[in-house]
């Protein structure tokens, strides 16, 4: 279970009256193997709007790298040696440990780059647990207008993060729904991504709104005695994410459109 540190790799606009700094990346390094993995967004488009920062990446380049190997105290050379460039990376941070570098990576990269994906397609495609959860959310007929299958959130300054199944209450988010199968292989890393978008989004965006997981398993089914499973459900209690099984799912639906059904609250004259 490796335990390693991160800098992001930030983009540094020349003009910070027309523009804002933004995290592009993120760069994993290992102390105990001496080996380093780097990731960047591929949505330079959006990297451009926000930061006045163009970059072309190389044909074949590809946006995530590693491992590859590095001297000791790579991070932090990094940071002390660099030049003032458009493109910076930060002092390194300890991360708690992951079961394998790749989670991690792909964690930290979720924590620290907003930019939505480029071949995301407005939250990206939903996977089979996500399908079905959009099945059952057609089939209980929301209003027109109250829901999107992804909803950009704004975060306080030129950058946002894609959520999928947010329900809107007088053009306000209210609630937001992602799906995972407890058995899939990689459910962990899916949900603790949500989660970290989730933490992300209601610490930069203002909003109020609820986040829940809705697990394509009845309470019934899900096999407790996995280790994995425990951690992944206390995993969402320690963040304040609700859990809704498939069975409850009905009732939590039925729940939400009674809720933004309602007409707006009209103020009287006085």
């Amino acid at each position: 279970m490796p335990s390693c540190q991160f800098s992001a790799i930030q983009a540094i606009p020349s003009d910070l009256g027309a523009h804002t700094p933004a995290n592009v990346g993120v760069i994993l390094y290992d102390p105990s193997r001496n080996i380093a993995y780097r990731k960047l967004t591929d949505n330079w488009q959006e990297v451009f709007r926000i930061t006045g920062f163009r970059y072309s990446p190389r044909d074949g380049e590809p946006a995530e790298q590693g491992p590859f190997s590095v001297e000791d105290g790579y991070l932090e050379n990094l940071a002390r040696g660099q030049f003032m460039d458009s493109l910076q990376v930060t002092p390194p941070k300890n991360l708690a440990p992951f079961d394998t570098h790749e989670e991690a990576l792909r964690w930290t990269y979720a924590s620290q780059v907003s930019i939505a994906a480029l071949g995301a397609g407005g939250g990206g495609r939903a996977d089979a647990a996500g399908m079905l959860l959009r099945e059952r959310i057609a089939g209980a007929r929301f209003p027109r207008g109250s829901y999107r299958a992804a909803y950009r959130f704004d975060l306080g300054r030129p950058a946002a993060m894609w959520f999928p199944n947010v329900f809107l209450a007088d053009g306000r988010p209210y609630k937001a729904l992602f799906a995972v199968s407890l058995g899939a292989r990689g459910s962990y890393g899916t949900v603790k991504k949500r989660i970290c978008e989730a933490a992300t989004i209601r610490r930069r965006a203002g909003t109020d709104a609820a986040f829940a997981m809705c697990t394509t398993q009845t309470k019934q089914e899900i096999d407790m005695g996995r280790p994995r499973v425990r951690h992944t459900l206390d995993l969402a209690m320690e963040w304040d994410v609700e859990v809704i099984h498939w069975d409850m799912l009905d009732g939590e639906l039925a729940s939400i459109r009674g809720a933004v059904s309602r007409p707006p609250l009209r103020r009287g004259r006085g």
